[in-house]
């Protein structure tokens, strides 16, 4: 259907497109509209309060987790389970640095510069060219794309060439340029002729000119040996090649930080002495692993209210990522009737926990299964609103 056909007013349209399209919105559950999985829960084997047969408590614990572990309502957790989770190595992102911020402030002052020099703005093309070449200079230890500073020096020459600022200027920054990367070429288009000859004349000089080396002394096993951003090999190491001028030598390696120093190379070899230092590593803080059966204790005679046993209990849930954990015990008085005493713990700052209405099974424990489900309803109904005001602070009564 046209929306023309509908022949209502364009006030009126739009409204109803408004609507429409309102509705599809509320029909589209959001991401945080969704329902929250089961609460995860944790069970620590029953514990006694009289003379109960270890089979019996054996026999409780079992019925607990099966309990939890068949409810929709619930979650059962293991022990064994690990709560965190692995970042993706695809959005780890580096720690950012203040010489890398340098670097990449120059990168935008070198392409503001290339755009003005497009735009013969050649002063400010200049300012902005030589800037980025300072930056680059100053972060060089962290500099691993040495051709960005090549290129800074041969775009601030031209610009230096047409806002007349001399020809000896303009032949330093070729120089500095070139003594990094002999290869060095600048766009010919629209250029002016004597500037082209004289960056060729530079040019065809610097290739036949002398070479010299550069020996990086040092002893670190692992580490690399950069020259002017190229790879020359293990420390120590001998950088052939060089022309006249400027370079900077850098070392990286795994268990080492970066090292970097400049070298002004004359008319003869020279040499550095590479001095990295070692990443100091702080020892693993070893943290106790907990288990269920480990925290056992803490159910005896109400010891899950002490300080000492809620800092295992919390340091256990932190391991599996448990909300809730279930303590339970077995009771029998003097007649050898049985009692299921069931407490219930939120996991937080404070583990509070919570009696719930105990449960009283046949001495043969026949009916433990059945009154199991009594259990699960009240665990459930203490994870959707748990009663801080009932909150133990001591012992609960029975174990008095």
């Amino acid at each position: 259907m046209r929306l023309n056909a509908l022949r209502l007013p364009v006030p009126a349209l739009a409204a109803a497109l408004a609507s429409i399209f309102a509705v599809g919105l509320l029909a589209t559950p959001s991401h945080a509209a969704q329902k929250k999985g089961p609460p995860g829960i944790l069970v620590i084997p029953t514990t006694e309060v009289g003379k109960v047969r270890g089979l019996f408590l054996r026999r409780v614990t079992k019925a607990v987790h099966d309990t939890i572990g068949f409810s929709n309502a619930l979650h059962l957790l293991k022990d064994t389970d690990r709560a965190g989770k692995e970042e993706d190595a695809a959005t780890i992102k580096p720690k950012e640095t203040v010489k890398g911020r340098q670097i990449a402030g120059a990168d935008l002052a070198r392409q503001a510069g290339t755009d003005l020099l497009m735009a013969k703005k050649y002063k400010i093309a200049y300012r902005k060219l030589r800037f980025a070449a300072k930056a680059y200079e100053l972060a060089f230890s962290e500099l691993v794309d040495f051709t960005k500073l090549a290129d800074a020096y041969a775009r601030s020459a031209v610009a230096a060439w047409y806002a007349k600022k001399g020809k000896r200027e303009v032949a330093e920054l070729f120089r500095l340029g070139l003594s990094l990367q002999p290869t060095l070429v600048i766009d010919r288009r629209g250029t002016n002729k004597k500037l082209l000859e004289l960056f060729d004349g530079m040019r065809v000089s610097h290739e036949k000119a002398k070479r010299y080396a550069v020996q990086v002394k040092g002893n670190a096993p692992g580490v690399t040996v950069f020259v002017d951003g190229v790879k020359i090999g293990p420390l120590p190491a001998r950088a052939p090649g060089l022309l006249p001028g400027t370079h900077y030598v850098q070392t990286r390696g795994p268990g080492w930080h970066n090292w970097a120093k400049s070298v002004r190379v004359r008319k003869r070899d020279a040499s550095v002495k590479a001095k990295p230092k070692k990443i100091k590593v702080k020892a693993a803080k070893k943290v106790k692993i907990w288990s269920t059966e480990e925290l056992t204790p803490c159910g005896l005679g109400g010891a899950f209210t002490a300080k000492g046993c809620r800092k295992r209990l919390r340091a256990l849930a932190e391991q599996t990522g448990a909300e809730y954990i279930v303590l339970t015990a077995l009771a029998a008085d003097r007649y050898d009737r049985l009692t299921v005493h069931t407490f219930l713990m939120k996991v937080g700052k404070k583990m509070r926990v919570i009696a719930l209405r105990p449960i009283g099974v046949a001495k043969n424990l026949g009916d433990l299964n059945a009154r199991m489900t009594d259990m699960e309803k009240a665990v459930v109904a203490a994870t959707k609103k748990f009663p801080k005001a009932r909150a133990l602070n001591r012992p609960p009564k029975v174990f008095r």
